[in-house]
């Protein structure tokens, strides 16, 4: 035996040697980890950090997007239109994400939205707007026509309705407002003039400035709705009632109509000694003045009036 073999005593544990990976270095029984392998550890814990600081603040943020009271609203869409048409929603930005495409008076729903959203409608064929909506909390119903179901399979229901021109001095346009929401010319109206058309329950007519194209007033028609002027619904035509307008005195007067705003509207000039008709309704409103504009007299009418005149009514 050598020298230096030592002898190896009962109470003396013998060593356990373990592996080491091929790379490990061991420095005076201590592992020391190469630079690369550092490096690639410190990248790993760096992207779970990352990756932690990610999720946290998607979890901060969605509340910040959405309080706490939100909701997804369910929303439902009705085509009432005769061409197909696109859904989109709206961002900030006003542009426009695809959500679906309906078919002439199809339905669809389970549509989700967050509360503010903003759903617009489009013509599938042309691109054309049709309606913008902001949806609102709770369950909600958009339509394309608003609500008014201006469809043929819903407007069904005839009726007569009379058409009035109640400017002073300016001609109106008399149009009937389209599925597309188009207006389609119907008459030209000069001032005083009446028109009776034949239409359909919910159709829309506007009546608009000659040269300007100004809207004075639209109405949606009802089954009873019977003169709509200028400035708005009158009484129902069955309720008219035809009176004289004669002007006993001795210089041309004015002779105006009052709305119930109180706003004047110019009827006619009646020079002196002229008699004219008219028809009208109960407790309507007209004045006399004179040329220089001072008031002659106001009449009110009623069931038994059949002439007014400056002197009385």
């Amino acid at each position: 035996m050598s020298a230096h073999t030592p002898l190896l005593q009962d109470n003396v544990d013998a060593p356990v040697y373990e592996p080491i990976g091929a790379d490990d270095i061991v420095e005076n029984g201590v592992e020391v980890v190469p630079q690369h392998r550092h490096r690639c550890r410190l990248a790993m814990i760096a992207v779970a950090v990352i990756v932690s600081f990610a999720v946290l603040a998607g979890l901060l943020l969605v509340p910040l997007c959405h309080s706490s009271n939100d909701r997804l609203v369910n929303v439902v869409i009705v085509n009432y239109e005769l061409d197909p048409v696109d859904i989109y929603e709206a961002d900030d930005n006003s542009n426009e994400v695809h959500i679906a495409r309906l078919g002439p008076f199809d339905r669809v729903g389970g549509l989700a939205f967050w509360p503010n959203s903003r759903v617009v409608i489009r013509n599938a064929l042309t691109g054309g707007f049709i309606r913008r909506t902001t949806v609102k909390k709770g369950d909600v119903l958009i339509e394309t026509d608003g609500g008014l179901h201006r469809s043929p399979e819903d407007a069904t229901e005839s009726t007569t309705v009379s058409f009035v021109n109640r400017e002073a001095f300016s001609k109106v346009v008399l149009s009937w407002v389209d599925y597309r929401g188009v207006p389609i010319q119907v008459a030209i109206l000069a001032p005083g003039e009446e028109v009776t058309v034949a239409t359909t329950v919910r159709h829309v007519f506007i009546l608009s400035g000659e040269h300007d194209g100004k809207v004075l007033y639209e109405a949606t028609i009802g089954s009873t709705s019977g003169v709509i002027g200028t400035t708005g619904p009158e009484e129902n035509k069955d309720n008219a009632l035809v009176v004289r307008v004669r002007n006993d005195s001795e210089e041309g007067v004015a002779f105006l109509w009052l709305d119930n705003d109180g706003v004047e509207h110019m009827m006619e000039q009646v020079a002196p000694g002229t008699t004219t008709t008219m028809t009208t309704y109960q407790s309507h409103r007209f004045v006399f003045r004179t040329n220089d504009g001072n008031v002659v007299r106001q009449c009110v009418i009623h069931p038994s009036t059949d002439e007014i005149r400056p002197s009385s009514c």
